[in-house]
């Protein structure tokens, strides 16, 4: 394919290069130029894995407080972060740590997760918030606001 469509390219100018380089571009073989664009693959599959994936529809739908709204004043606002222990592969199944700390007090939970399933992460929680000194730190999550979570359950 690279040797009918580099003169059109040129054409177009969406290719700039000299006629040396486009020599060498009609004869080069489509599995040289994945080997030697193998590195710049894996740098973007990377930047990819960790890009931030932005659902407005869910962020409408999923009251989410910021740390200005949190009362800091009585314990029970949790902050929950879920961290990946994959390492460079995010394939297969790994651990992860989820991770929980009341914004009152300071006060760090963490609990191991295989994986990332539903029911496991929820276990991870009540096990995290069972450790903590007072009552009813992630229960909220389940039992006072149902809704949201359905809705949530709905979506993915």
């Amino acid at each position: 394919m690279l040797k009918t469509e580099i003169g059109r390219l040129r054409r177009l100018g969406e290719l700039i290069c000299s006629d040396e380089t486009k020599n060498k571009l009609k004869t080069i073989a489509i599995s040289t130029v994945d080997k030697k664009l193998e590195h710049e693959k894996e740098v973007l599959k990377q930047k990819r894995k960790y890009e931030k994936n932005f659902n407005p529809l869910l962020c409408q739908m999923v009251p989410v407080k910021t740390a200005s709204e949190m009362n800091r004043t009585v314990p029970g606002d949790v902050q929950i972060d879920c961290v990946e222990h994959c390492g460079s592969s995010a394939s297969g199944e790994y651990a992860n740590t989820l991770a929980t700390i009341c914004v009152f007090s300071g006060w760090w939970e963490g609990e191991g997760v295989m994986g990332k399933g539903q029911e496991r992460a929820l276990m991870a929680m009540e096990n995290a918030s069972s450790r903590y000194p007072f009552r009813k730190v992630i229960g909220y999550l389940r039992y006072d606001a149902p809704e949201e979570l359905e809705i949530i359950n709905d979506l993915y």
